[in-house]
């Protein structure tokens, strides 16, 4: 039986004056999965790092995924510094499993947080 790992590492920076409705979002379906659209702030650079071990299993894959986000302590050069202002953290990790169904992926992923899962359907490939 063969395994194939799938690593992504995302950076994002600004150089110059930039709006906050233009920094860069942390949390949400395509970044960290788990949470939702600017749960975990907004920042100018960011660092995103995933790993998915992917094991074939008949005509699908099953894997297993472990992530972690980052503000890089940017957010609070964001004018008005919402990720403070709502009171969030600039960084998480998340870690869970998966299938792959035809087109749909089907995962559960908990976050590190507040150690609650959730399950999601994808379409698509994450990277």
């Amino acid at each position: 039986m063969w395994r194939v790992s799938v690593d992504c590492f995302d950076y994002g920076g600004c150089i110059g004056d930039l709006p906050s409705y233009d920094a860069f979002v942390l949390g949400g379906p395509y970044s960290m999965r788990s949470y939702n659209m600017r749960e975990l702030g907004t920042a100018r650079n960011i660092l995103e790092v995933a790993v998915e071990l992917r094991v074939p299993v008949r005509n699908t894959h099953v894997y297993g995924l472990v992530e972690h986000e980052t503000d890089l302590g940017s957010s609070k050069e964001v004018k008005g510094n919402p990720t403070e202002v709502y009171r969030r953290l600039g960084h998480e990790s998340s870690y869970g499993v998966g299938i792959k169904l035809g087109l749909v992926r089907a995962e559960y992923v908990v976050d590190h947080n507040s150690r609650t899962g959730v399950v999601f359907f994808r379409f698509g490939e994450r990277f």
